[in-house]
């Protein structure tokens, strides 16, 4: 097993904005971390500020596999690439992209 975390990443184009996929968290349905820069520079240890996971999340939906981060680092959007196992093999990740908006404070840059 393992969440593969750190498999994708995307970073803001001024580096206080990291997002870490991990498509292997919660049985392969997948979560984005996100970290926030506490103020000019990195921490030796930094620790996620958000969790991102799909409300309709199915095994082997891979959340996390591939993603992509706008320029401020408020949009992060995730291609999907998982295989619904019933009733049969569905490919919802053809062409099924998710994008999430975040609140960064401004002040934190």
């Amino acid at each position: 097993g393992g969440d593969f975390l750190g498999r994708s990443l995307a970073m803001s184009a001024d580096g206080a904005v990291i997002a870490s996929g991990a498509f292997g968290n919660n049985s392969f349905r997948g979560a984005v971390f996100v970290f926030v820069r506490p103020g000019n520079a990195w921490p030796v240890t930094a620790f996620h500020t958000a969790k991102l996971t799909a409300s309709d999340a199915i095994t082997n939906d891979n959340l996390g596999f591939s993603m992509a981060m706008s320029a401020d680092g408020a949009t992060i959007v995730d291609r999907l690439i998982g295989v619904a196992t019933a009733p049969g093999p569905t490919f919802r990740g053809r062409g099924h992209a998710r994008p999430c908006g975040l609140r960064r404070d401004p002040a934190s840059k």
